[in-house]
């Protein structure tokens, strides 16, 4: 004969061990878990415009190595108002960028007029949405280059 009840407890203990399982770490915060702002954002006068060039972020602020770089978001900012930016540019990492870790990441800013002064940045996110601090500022004075 079974106890009334036994099935109802039967069944708490598998779903308590069922939470159980997986690997667990502890909490981290969310500034551990953002990625390393780039370092070394470049600008460079191009026929086109604006080549802007950095170098793939690799670790996460706490110190581990990056493994969910999602997205980076360039931004122009207004020289006459320096506390003004736009955002220019989102430039998606796909899987084989992700995988092959490919090593620079470019964009060209083709809304630009020679003789006027630019300043750009570059904010790194993860795939979860974690942002970096903003880059070092890329400063250049756009000039005619001539097609060779």
């Amino acid at each position: 004969m079974t106890r009334p009840g036994a099935g109802l407890v039967a069944a708490m203990v598998g779903l308590s061990l069922l939470a159980a399982c997986g690997r667990k770490d502890d909490p981290r915060p969310p500034e551990d878990v953002a990625p390393v702002a780039v370092a070394e954002l470049t600008a460079t006068n191009i026929v086109e415009g604006v080549r802007l060039s950095w170098e793939r972020p690799r670790h996460y602020a706490g110190g581990g190595k990056l493994t969910d770089l999602g997205y980076f978001e360039v931004w122009r900012l207004d020289p006459g108002q320096p506390r003004q930016a736009q955002r220019i540019a989102t430039i998606r990492v796909d899987d084989r960028q992700r995988f092959q870790q490919a090593k620079r990441f470019s964009h060209v800013d083709n809304d630009t007029v020679p003789g006027n002064l630019y300043q750009y940045y570059v904010v790194v996110f993860t795939a979860d949405g974690y942002d970096s601090t903003p880059s070092n500022i890329a400063t250049i004075t756009r000039t005619e280059v001539s097609r060779h």
